[in-house]
């Protein structure tokens, strides 16, 4: 329907979400009660993030839901759909046993593999072989490139060896990163050095009103004054609380290279493989497949700092903050 140009709901493009949607909130075509004449309402509510301040919806107990029947919009009959139903919980029950489970990346760079055309990610259309999501699934997208997983594993690992963990390249990155922590350490202490002294002068001034009124004079400039001072006070305080830049490994591109190489080998170890596994994915930030050509490995830069401090490269802790990589 997509290729068709045919416009989904809301004037959307279609997607497999758009048909299975979610059970337990109603929504998807197979899920939709106003096809067998039913109309639901406070199935779901509203809530503020308060982290984010976006809303965010949140199911409500089946028995606070109200039903009506509008038995003029049915198009569906019952058979049929207690069929699509049963069909849904057999499915459910097979995923439940499945991945749909897992909680790590099944394959090395699982999610990592992103379309250059269209920004999607390259899932599994067949055992081993990887297609953009939007070309497959919705007919959105013309990369119909088609890669082997096994073939694109090997391709990255060579990749990262070559361009992520040189030593040359890192070094001279470390070099110039180190100078330009200097600096900003620098104008940090710089900068502070003048709040403290700020901040020692408004509170001698805050003295100087408050013993002027107490001694019984009154001036509306020094009300106005004294919550601008207030102000000023907090935003000083907030300044001076934010910490000092980290002092960097001296061998920090050495650190990099020694953890780096040892990931790569621990991949060969079975006992290893798994937390090695997940520690090279965090080195990475994407791997991007275009129709043609080489593809675009993206490191991590957040992760390949922490590696060259001495940290531990866990997948879990990466900043994904992306910069270098190379085609391959």
């Amino acid at each position: 329907m997509n290729a068709e140009r045919i416009a989904g709901p809301r004037s959307a493009t279609w997607s497999p979400s758009t048909i299975y949607g979610n059970h337990k909130r109603g929504t998807g075509v197979l899920n939709n009660q106003l096809y067998i004449g039913q109309l639901v309402w406070n199935r779901q509510r509203f809530i503020k993030d308060p982290d984010t301040g976006r809303r965010v919806a949140r199911l409500n107990p089946p028995e606070q839901w109200t039903t009506a029947d509008v038995p003029h919009l049915r198009i569906v009959d019952d058979p049929l759909w207690r069929a699509a139903k049963a069909r849904q919980v057999a499915i459910r029950r097979s995923l439940d046993k499945g991945i749909a489970k897992a909680r790590r990346p099944r394959y090395l760079f699982s999610g990592l593999t992103v379309c250059a055309t269209c920004g999607g990610g390259f899932i599994l259309g067949s055992r081993d072989g990887l297609i953009c999501y939007n070309a497959r699934e919705r007919g959105t997208c013309s990369n119909r490139r088609r890669l082997n997983r096994l073939e694109l594993e090997g391709r990255v690992l060579k990749a990262m060896q070559e361009r992520l963990f040189d030593p040359g390249c890192f070094e001279d990155f470390c070099r110039s990163f180190t100078e330009e922590m200097t600096r900003l350490r620098r104008e940090h202490l710089a900068a502070q050095a003048g709040q403290r002294g700020e901040l020692t002068g408004v509170a001698q001034r805050q003295k100087e009103i408050m013993d002027l009124l107490l001694q019984g004079y009154r001036s509306e400039a020094w009300k106005a004054e004294l919550l601008m001072l207030d102000a000023k006070k907090e935003q000083l305080e907030a300044a001076l609380r934010v910490q000092e830049l980290p002092a960097l490994h001296p061998n920090m591109a050495q650190v990099y290279r020694d953890k780096a190489t040892a990931l790569a080998a621990g991949l060969q170890r079975k006992e290893e493989r798994d937390g090695a596994r997940l520690a090279m994915r965090g080195l990475l930030d994407r791997i991007v497949v275009p129709p043609d050509g080489l593809l675009q490995v993206v490191g991590n830069f957040g992760a390949m700092l922490a590696a060259a401090q001495g940290q531990s490269l866990s997948f879990d802790e990466a900043c994904g903050k992306g910069g270098c990589g190379g085609g391959i």
